[in-house]
């Protein structure tokens, strides 16, 4: 289900938002659109050294969903795929959490837009994996881990979160 577009009908990507006549699709987006048009605390950071690093890690989701998702297309992929190529990706987010972790488990020690970024994919990648690779993605990356537990406490994002059959059923019927 997406947002309705004037020009072109339903929006093809999920999620998706419409306000004020604008309609964004990409979850990125939506996340700056959502900071800078309502109420409440912000989604980033206002510091350099962490709005920096926080551009750096929603930059970085791209390439962590090209080897997940690559790897989960791929009918021919194994569990050494899955550390190869998935691996090294999970590797450069156990290691993000090296600059603030003093503060919190969170991306930048305190909560923020990039813990929500990557809290979805995380979540399907802790349930596709194992299912389909038996590859844990939390093995050797504590820190991740930590992140991971700390985000299944908050209301707001467990609210949000898919129902692990119904998330593997989809799969297999996409990736067959």
């Amino acid at each position: 289900m997406g947002a309705r577009n004037e020009n072109t009908g339903w929006a093809k990507k999920v999620p998706a938002l419409e306000h004020d006549g604008k309609v964004k699709g990409e979850s990125l987006d939506l996340l700056e659109y959502i900071d800078d048009n309502f109420k409440g605390p912000s989604l980033f950071p206002q510091a350099d050294l962490k709005k920096e690093a926080a551009k750096s890690l929603l930059t970085y989701t791209d390439e962590l969903n090209k080897a997940a998702f690559g790897t989960l297309r791929n009918k021919d992929a194994t569990k050494e795929d899955c550390v190869e190529i998935i691996g090294p990706a999970l590797d450069y987010l156990e290691n993000a959490f090296g600059s603030f972790t003093e503060e919190g488990p969170y991306f930048l020690g305190e909560i923020s837009g990039v813990d929500f970024a990557y809290a979805p994919f995380i979540e399907r990648y802790n349930i596709l994996l194992p299912e389909f690779f038996d590859y844990d993605l939390f093995e050797g990356r504590p820190k991740l881990h930590k992140w991971f537990e700390a985000m299944n406490t908050l209301t707001a994002y467990t609210n949000t979160k898919a129902k692990s059959k119904d998330l593997v059923d989809r799969y297999k019927k996409m990736l067959v």
